[in-house]
């Protein structure tokens, strides 16, 4: 219970940053802001930083579902930032 009080407390104050409350606005940004909160890594408080957090997070994901992503991930994630 108590680890469920502190991440609530985290995101709370996470969102209240006006780059950071834009995510609630998309349901899946928000579970990935959330499920990064929930599996204990930091929260940064820049965008760029979030962003990079929110790739490794999908990637990891994406990684147990495919051999393809799993073998060429860093150059998938070097294509999407090249793109980006």
């Amino acid at each position: 219970m108590e680890r469920k009080l502190e991440i609530n407390r985290l995101v709370r104050e996470k969102l209240e940053m006006p780059h950071l409350r834009d995510l609630a606005k998309s349901p899946m940004q928000l579970a990935i802001f959330i499920s990064a909160a929930h599996k204990g890594e930091s929260l940064p408080n820049k965008r760029t930083a979030l962003y990079d957090s929110y790739v490794s997070l999908l990637f990891d994901r994406e990684s147990e579902k495919s051999a393809v992503i799993r073998d060429n991930r860093d150059l998938i994630i070097d294509i999407h930032r090249y793109l980006g």
